[in-house]
């Protein structure tokens, strides 16, 4: 993909604030385990692994081993290997187990070493032998499906070491067998202080009617404070929510999605748009992977420009796609505007074909989308 046809262009330029996310130390998509080592290899034959989850449709960590037995580690207790975190104290992660578990994480305090653990427990049983202190993040952290896990570590510390203080953390090992992805350690509540406080509003399925635009070229802008012009894909509906929020880095409503399915326009049938102009540009902040469809039809059938995180673009698959890549910057926790000339990109990978309209935009992941419109 040619740089002159997509543009990354910070909201910090637009705005008058940015922030970080923080930093993250595993998220899959290196599709290797170098993060990892087996820290408890007893009994023998313990495995991680990088994997595409057929729920999430990226990248994640696995382990398998016997149980708590086996356990794998990331950064360190201590040393070379060890994060040495400083800055950071809110801690991330996503989860997926169906057994027995725990997760340690390594501190350094004022008082010395510290090992918080947190398990499927119901109850905090707090602090023991002086330097561990356990948590209980629920028996529902243990069913099968993906779970996301916030905990602020000073806050956790002062329950029930009111008088020391957090200085490092150095790393994090699991027990049990299960998957993990998304571990990022922050600073900010993630950038998403709301005032006025969300406004929950359920997706449809089918929406009543055809939906006219806000303007010839404007879908969406979150000004109204509805979610009606997004579809809810039928796979996800159970799960999947929207919410409209207000941003104050963006200073401007937007739509927040959890992981699901979402759909702007069709493929096909009374929904498309069927819009003449070529330039499609909209604005999101995720730090999740994550796949935008833009549904499109040519001279030559249907065409679906398929984007994700990844570097490279791979242009024509299976006469039908093409494929993206708006690079790891993309989900790297700050706004982002994207433009995308669609003529040009078909013209690049399909010379002998023509673009006729721009039907659809559909986004698989979660995180905030704003600002989508054709020029």
């Amino acid at each position: 993909m040619r740089l002159k046809n997509i543009l990354l262009i910070p909201l910090a330029l637009l705005t008058l604030s940015s922030f970080s996310f923080g930093t993250i130390y595993e998220n899959g998509e290196n599709s290797t385990t170098s993060n990892w080592r087996v820290y408890d290899n007893t009994p023998t034959g313990a495995t991680i692994s990088n994997v595409t989850d057929s729920t999430t449709q990226s990248k994640v960590i696995e382990f398998k081993g016997e149980r708590t037995h086996n356990s794998y580690l990331i950064g360190a207790r201590s040393g070379k290997k060890s994060w040495k975190n400083s800055t950071e104290s809110k801690l991330k992660w996503d989860m997926n187990f169906k057994e027995r578990y725990r997760v340690s994480v390594y501190l350094e305090t004022r008082k010395g070493k510290r090992t918080f653990y947190y398990d499927y427990s119901d109850k905090d049983k707090g602090l023991f032998a002086k330097r561990y202190i356990r948590f209980g993040l629920g028996k529902s952290s243990q069913n099968g499906k993906w779970t996301t896990i916030k905990r602020d570590l000073v806050a956790d510390l002062k329950k029930f070491d009111p008088n020391n203080k957090l200085l490092k953390v150095h790393g994090i090992r699991i027990q049990g067998s299960g998957k993990i992805d998304n571990i990022e350690l922050y600073s900010t509540n993630e950038g998403n202080k709301t005032t006025p406080k969300p406004i929950a509003i359920p997706l449809p399925i089918n929406p009543p009617k055809i939906l006219i635009p806000l303007n010839p070229s404007s879908y969406f802008n979150g000004e109204d404070g509805s979610t009606q012009p997004w579809f809810i894909s039928k796979k996800y509906k159970k799960n999947a929510t929207a919410t409209i929020i207000y941003d104050n880095n963006k200073k401007s409503n937007v739509i927040k999605f959890n992981i699901g399915g979402y759909r702007l326009g069709a493929q096909r049938g009374l929904y498309r748009w069927k819009n003449k102009l070529h330039t499609i540009q909209w604005a999101m902040n995720t730090t999740q992977k994550f796949r935008i469809l833009i549904y499109t039809e040519t001279e030559k059938g249907i065409r679906i420009f398929h984007l994700t995180h990844l570097k490279n673009s791979l242009g024509l698959h299976h006469k039908k796609y093409i494929r993206l890549g708006l690079g790891e910057k993309s989900k790297n926790g700050h706004w982002h505007l994207y433009k995308l000339n669609l003529k040009k990109e078909l013209e690049q990978y399909e010379p002998d074909n023509k673009l006729l309209f721009i039907n659809g935009f559909k986004v698989y992941g979660s995180g905030l989308f704003d600002d989508i419109k054709i020029k």
